[in-house]
């Protein structure tokens, strides 16, 4: 790992450049944080009829891995 990457390398730089290093990383981070998008990974869902008491049919959203046990 090279010296001016650890943390012991970031201490020993004058506090001018500490502080340019802070203000890069920070508009960095911004820039990655304005440009992503949040992602989630689930299963796809399965609307299925179950009839209830009464003749009634309720509609019942189930991840397809639920689904597939009904």
């Amino acid at each position: 790992m090279n010296e001016s990457s650890s943390e012991k390398g970031f201490a020993e730089l004058p506090p001018t450049h500490q502080d340019q290093y802070r203000r890069i990383m920070h508009e960095l981070m911004a820039f990655a944080q304005g440009h992503t998008i949040p992602i989630c990974f689930a299963p796809p869902l399965v609307t299925a009829a179950v009839p209830l008491k009464g003749c009634a049919i309720a509609s019942v959203t189930l991840p397809a891995t639920l689904a597939a046990r009904v």
